[in-house]
């Protein structure tokens, strides 16, 4: 019996390596179908080798990172083990903790390239952990909800995930927390609490 799987999975390889930029439907279909070359590749395009752009790169952004984003999101979807610590990973890529990539920091041209690849890593591995929705993730993703200097989109991004990977434990604990974010009235704590 030819199967989906069978009969399209050689095409949509194709149709990802033939663009620079590989296309979201032919990754979210090798995933779907459970296609072992496309996780392969998936791994590939959701990890890159070369390096985060350092602070004062120029444009263009580098497209391996855009790539990345999709990537991850499907690679999630696979559900296999050892993606799940790597996929995690990228919520921490951003070492230095007092680099702020918020969406008006970004209008630094001098962190805006690595901003913007830092925000991709995070916001692909937010939507990847959101289709295992695996309470390991949760800690990382409050972690990353909370902190003030990382890009708005990524957070509420993460935020998304968590509904996913948390609990009902989890989910009552935050209520406590949400009324004393938005009683403290400004403006970094009112958007965690709506996170």
């Amino acid at each position: 019996v030819l199967t989906i799987r069978d009969a399209a999975e050689e095409g949509m390889l194709a149709w990802v390596e033939s663009a620079p930029m590989p296309h979201a439907n032919a990754m979210r279909f090798l995933a779907r179908v459970g296609s072992d070359k496309g996780g392969v590749l998936l791994r590939e395009l959701a990890f890159p080798k070369e390096p985060l752009p350092k602070v004062g790169a120029s444009f263009p952004f580098p497209a391996a990172f855009e790539s990345a984003s999709m990537a991850l999101r499907y690679l999630g979807l696979l559900h296999h083990e050892h993606d799940f610590s790597n996929i995690l990973t990228q919520l921490t890529r951003k070492t230095d903790r007092k680099l702020e990539i918020t969406q008006d920091a970004l209008m630094n041209n001098n962190i805006a390239v690595l901003g913007m690849a830092l925000r991709s890593l995070a916001y692909g591995a937010s939507d990847g952990l959101s289709h295992f929705g695996d309470p390991r993730a949760m800690k990382p993703l409050m972690t990353l909800i909370e902190d003030t200097t990382y890009h708005e989109e990524a957070r509420l991004e993460a935020s998304l995930a968590l509904a996913w990977s948390g609990d009902a434990a989890m989910r009552l604990s935050l209520f406590p927390k949400i009324k004393a974010l938005v009683a403290t009235g400004t403006p970094a704590s009112v958007f965690v609490a709506l996170c």
